[in-house]
Order: C-alpha cells, then sequence, then structure tokens
C-alpha cells in the first residue's frame, strides 16, 4: 500500500475548473447585458439615430457573445475571431463618437455629459479586458486540446 489514501486523486485530463468566476463577474455580465440592451434600444428609438446606431447593435451582439465565453469559461468558435472582435470593438467605441448623428448628451449638460460619458467608460474597462483576456493565446481555455 504504497499510494496515500489522504492525497487528492490526478488526471492528466486538462479542464476549465480553475476558471470558474465568481458571482461578481456573472452579475456584471448580466448588468452590462441589460445596459446593452436599454442603450441600443435608446439610441435606435431618437429621432436622429443613424447608421453609427445601427452598427452597434450589430457589433453588441459577438461582444456580448465573447464577454459571456469568458464570463463562464465557454470555447466559443476560435480564438483569431475573438481577436478581431476585440480590435473591432476598441476601434468602434473610438470612432462611435465622431460618426454618429445621434445627439449623445440627450439634453444634459456639458458637465453632466462629461461625467457620464466618464462614468460609462469606467464601468465598461472590466469589460473590455475581458474580451481582450478571452482573445488572448494563452488563456487556458484555448490551450485545451480539442
Amino acid at each position: 500500500m504504497s499510494e496515500n489514501p489522504y492525497a487528492p486523486p490526478q488526471s492528466e485530463l486538462v479542464g476549465t475548473d480553475n476558471l470558474n468566476r465568481n458571482i461578481a463577474w456573472k452579475v456584471y455580465f448580466y448588468f452590462m447585458l441589460a445596459l446593452t440592451f436599454v442603450g441600443v434600444v435608446g439610441l435606435l428609438t431618437v429621432e436622429d439615430a443613424g447608421a453609427a446606431e445601427f452598427i452597434s447593435l450589430i457589433l453588441a451582439i459577438p461582444s456580448l457573445t465573447g464577454f459571456f465565453g469568458y464570463v463562464f469559461s465557454k470555447k466559443i468558435l476560435t480564438r483569431k475571431l475573438w481577436v478581431i472582435n476585440f480590435y473591432v470593438q476598441i476601434t468602434w467605441l473610438v470612432l462611435y463618437y465622431f460618426v454618429t448623428t445621434a445627439d449623445l448628451s440627450a439634453g444634459m449638460d456639458q458637465q453632466l455629459y462629461v461625467v457620464s460619458t466618464a462614468v460609462m467608460w469606467a464601468l465598461s474597462i472590466p469589460y473590455y479586458i475581458a474580451l481582450f483576456l478571452y482573445a488572448n493565446k494563452k488563456y487556458p481555455i484555448w490551450l485545451e486540446k480539442a
């Protein structure tokens, strides 16, 4: 009897058990899902909504899908797709302010508009970090053998 009966079992299988996100990430996912839905619907219902708002809607779907994959440790499509998605999202995040025809201030004075934009960007930082990490080639879910 050379084996230690108290030692945990060993396995050669590589899993994502160590990637289980805590509840805060899951709450944040549903918060961002609701915020994105409300924001996109709100922008699509304003009178001066243009092509930029429809592009935002189209880009929100793969972005939220990648965020879901990160939060719930699910391998969705390919890593290369998520690398492209990340760069498209970052580029659109900056370009949107230059190409939109919608009145983003929605009646707010300049100071309140700047503060609300800063809060929105601050709330989005973990979202974009998650998209970056999900696209990273060293992210454990992409290291698993198929």
